[in-house]
């Protein structure tokens, strides 16, 4: 789980550094790469912990 935080982490400040662009579509702001990356932080705990159910489900089936 550790790199789903460090991806949540850098997500948090890439939202916090570019906040006053929030609305410019202009350009590819920090906030939506920290957006992506928090988001992207929160999928990767998610497949781990199916990753985990799946393995218990399997001892289970045994």
């Amino acid at each position: 789980m550790a790199g789903s935080d460090a991806l949540k982490k850098i997500g948090v400040i890439l939202l916090a550094d570019d906040a006053d662009d929030i609305g410019k579509l202009d350009r590819i702001h920090h906030w939506q790469i920290g957006l992506f990356l928090y988001a992207l932080g929160y999928m990767a705990e998610c497949l781990e912990i199916l990753k985990e159910v799946g393995e218990f489900a399997s001892g289970l089936k045994e």
